[in-house]
């Protein structure tokens, strides 16, 4: 008997109508929003410890600062314990889930090519921007966590990017090589993006289902304006600080223009180029950056599993 699945749509039917293409993409944005990703361990939890910026005061070695429970053991990530089982099963599940997330992003972009025309041309390009940025977003990221100190040591390698939608293991990129693919898809998703319907009508935060939802709610999105400060966070990591100082300074013009008063920032924001990068990175698309103290060991890196993961 040929029995279909009433909880999840295969290839052919997800990308046979608008709805269910939009239904697969919200399953990307739900792997992104993962616990182990930035749903809790990119955002409020461990990488906070890892940067020092949660002590083992503040986060407890039962991860419970004043009664309220993160579920994260803070102390290893603040310690660098390296060999702590919390610490790499944590460190396990965010490579996991970035890098499976990372192929559905490449399944997705594949198959649009596979099933021409059943979006929108507007729509789909739309689609495209936000997948090019969620892509670097993620390989960003892994390369923040796992790479070399980039400052000192750029030529060392450090992960791998994926591009294709093939769970083949790719080798290891020099930390240089993965911030080259990191910011060329980000200018592909900046190109997308030029018709983001944020730029024109704004954020359209209520949902009416008149066919046309796709392109409301795009503060939940990979959107112009977060692609623009994520080009500024990497310009700044790769130590362009006058490029980075510069698209942050356009993001900060465009959304003065487009939310006057929405920055809220101090006037010392406008003082130099790197304080006004940092407010306007920090208002629009905050991830935690973590410490250069220390670099993750090299433990971390791909297994034959299939998809790129660390040891269990």
């Amino acid at each position: 008997m040929d029995v279909q699945p009433n909880d999840r749509l295969l290839e052919d039917q997800a990308f046979s109508n608008p709805e269910n293409i939009r239904f697969t993409l919200n399953g990307i944005y739900s792997n992104v929003a993962a616990k182990s990703l930035y749903g809790q361990f990119m955002t409020m939890t461990a990488v906070d410890a890892l940067g020092q910026l949660n002590s083992g005061v503040q986060l407890n070695t039962g991860g419970t600062p004043s009664g309220v429970s993160t579920g994260t053991p803070a102390l290893p990530y603040t310690n660098y314990n390296w060999d702590d089982v919390n610490l790499k099963a944590g460190m396990d599940a965010a490579w996991t889930q970035a890098y499976r997330t990372i192929l559905n992003v490449n399944m997705f972009m594949t198959n649009l090519d596979k099933y021409p025309g059943v979006l929108p041309a507007a729509e789909e390009r739309l689609y495209r921007g936000e997948l090019y940025g969620l892509r670097a977003m993620l390989h960003f990221d892994m390369l923040r966590l796992f790479g070399p100190i980039y400052l000192t040591d750029s030529a060392a390698l450090a992960v791998p990017y994926y591009t294709l939608s093939s769970p083949n293991v790719m080798p290891l990129l020099k930390a240089t090589e993965v911030m080259d693919s990191v910011l060329r898809d980000i200018d592909r998703a900046v190109v997308h993006l030029d018709a983001d319907p944020v730029l024109t009508i704004g954020k359209q935060d209520k949902i009416v289902n008149d066919g046309q939802d796709y392109s409301r709610m795009r503060n939940l999105r990979m959107n112009w304006y977060a692609a623009k400060a994520l080009q500024a966070r990497a310009l700044l990591y790769r130590n362009a600080k006058t490029a980075a100082g510069e698209v942050a300074n356009e993001l900060i013009a465009k959304m003065d223009a487009q939310f006057p008063g929405s920055m809220k920032r101090q006037a010392h924001c406008r003082s130099t180029e790197h304080s006004a990068m940092k407010c306007s990175l920090r208002l629009t698309f905050p991830v935690c950056t973590i410490g250069h103290a220390r670099s993750l060991p090299a433990m971390w890196k791909q297994n034959s599993c299939g998809l790129p993961t660390t040891p269990g």
